[in-house]
C-alpha cells in the first residue's frame, strides 16, 4: 500500500512538474512574440542572444504571477501544445506590432516633413541593418523616440499590457480575427492622426 501511495505521489509530482514547464514555456512564447516587434528592443543592432535572454528573464520573473492562471487554462481542456505555442506567439506578436506602429507613425511624419523642407535627397544612416537609408530627420526622430521610450520606462507599459492580456486572451484561445483586426485598425487610425498632426506645420 505504501509503495502504491509513493508511486501515486511520484506520478502526481511528475505531471505537475510537466505542466509547470509547459506553462512557463507558453509564457515565454507570448513575451518572445512581443519582443520580436517591440520598438527599440527588436532592432537588429541588439544581439539576438540578448533578446533571447531578455525574453527568458521576463518570463521567469513574471511566471509566479501568471502561473496559476496559465495552469488553470492548461488543465481545463486546452488544445494541443503546438496550437497553444502558435496562439501564444500570435498574441504576443500582435501586442508588439501595435506598439511598433506608433514608432512607424513617427517615421512617416518625419519622412513627410523631410520631403516638404527639402531634406529627402540627403541620405541618412539606417538604424537597422538591411533597411534603406532614411533622411537625417527621420533617423534623428526615430532614434530620439526609442531613447525616450527606454529612458522614461515606457517599455514597461508594454510588459503591463502583456500581463493584462491574460485576462482577455486565455491560453490557447489565440486572437479572434475580428477583434485583432479591430484593434489594428484602431491603432492605425490613431497613429495616422498623430503623424498628420506632427507633420501639419510643415504641410502648412
Amino acid at each position: 500500500a505504501r509503495g502504491a501511495r509513493r508511486g501515486d505521489r511520484v506520478v502526481v509530482m511528475s505531471a505537475l512538474a510537466t505542466d509547470t514547464l509547459i506553462a512557463v514555456f507558453l509564457i515565454f512564447c507570448r513575451f518572445g512574440g512581443c519582443l520580436l516587434f517591440a520598438p527599440g528592443l527588436s532592432s537588429n543592432r541588439i544581439p539576438i542572444q540578448f533578446r533571447l535572454f531578455l525574453a527568458i528573464g521576463l518570463s521567469l520573473a513574471l511566471a509566479p504571477l501568471l502561473l496559476d492562471r496559465v495552469l488553470r487554462d492548461i488543465t481545463d481542456g486546452a488544445p494541443d501544445l503546438v496550437f497553444m505555442i502558435v496562439a501564444e506567439t500570435t498574441v504576443g506578436a500582435l501586442i508588439g506590432v501595435m506598439a511598433r506602429i506608433y514608432l512607424m507613425a513617427l517615421q512617416f511624419a518625419a519622412t513627410a516633413a523631410s520631403n516638404l523642407i527639402g531634406l529627402a535627397g540627403i541620405p541618412g544612416i539606417p538604424l537597422d541593418a538591411g533597411d534603406e537609408a532614411a533622411s537625417p530627420l527621420t533617423t534623428l526622430v526615430s532614434s530620439a523616440a526609442v531613447m525616450i521610450i527606454l529612458a522614461l520606462g515606457l517599455h514597461l507599459e508594454m510588459v503591463g499590457a502583456l500581463i493584462d492580456s491574460y485576462q482577455v486572451f486565455g491560453i490557447g484561445d489565440g486572437v479572434p480575427a475580428a477583434r485583432g483586426l479591430d484593434s489594428l485598425v484602431s491603432v492605425i487610425a490613431q497613429t495616422s492622426l498623430l503623424s498628420l498632426q506632427l507633420a501639419a506645420p510643415f504641410i502648412a
